[in-house]
């Protein structure tokens, strides 16, 4: 089966259908506001009831239930792509013949891939965890120097004192 231009143009413009579906949801608004809007200036509900009672109402409500479903049922140029095009794919001759003769050397290839991503997943895990140990090691020596400095102001600062009280 061919795809034909007519086919194409009709695909493209599955997209715009559900505006058009809101024509009539525009129209049974209307209806039902100039009945009610009847029905408020004249103080009489029975005009409202009776235009929900009309056949021409019955019309559009129904039509709009119809639209309604058609709309959410529809699909739209890329789901209905997907539709036509994908089995086609899938199902041709070509792709079977294809993956019957990699499909054995995609499998080996996807086995090596994953023991070399297990590999590597393993030696960063190990230099995280050497890094984090080097990094404390780091911070404790810091961590005894910064003291001692701290020690050190404090003697100063002693000392200083010590010397303004004596004097």
């Amino acid at each position: 089966m061919h795809l034909t231009w007519w086919q194409v143009y009709l695909w493209l413009k599955l997209d715009d259908l559900p505006s058009v579906f809101g024509v009539f949801y525009l129209l049974l608004c209307i209806y039902i506001a100039v009945y009610f809007l009847k029905a408020v200036l004249k103080e009489d509900l029975g005009i409202f009831i009776d235009g929900l009672k009309s056949f021409t109402f019955k019309i559009l409500f129904t039509l709009a239930i119809i639209f309604m479903i058609a709309s959410f049922l529809l699909p739209t140029s890329k789901q209905f792509a997907l539709i036509y095009i994908l089995p086609k794919i899938v199902n041709s001759k070509t792709v079977h013949e294809i993956f019957s003769k990699t499909g054995k050397d995609i499998g080996l290839l996807l086995e090596y891939a994953g023991k070399e991503l297990e590999h590597k997943l393993k030696e960063i895990v190990e230099d995280d965890i050497k890094t984090k140990q080097k990094d404390k090691e780091e911070s404790k020596r810091e961590g005894r120097q910064e003291k001692k400095h701290v020690n050190e102001g404090k003697l100063q600062y002693l000392s200083k004192k010590k010397e303004e009280i004596l004097c």
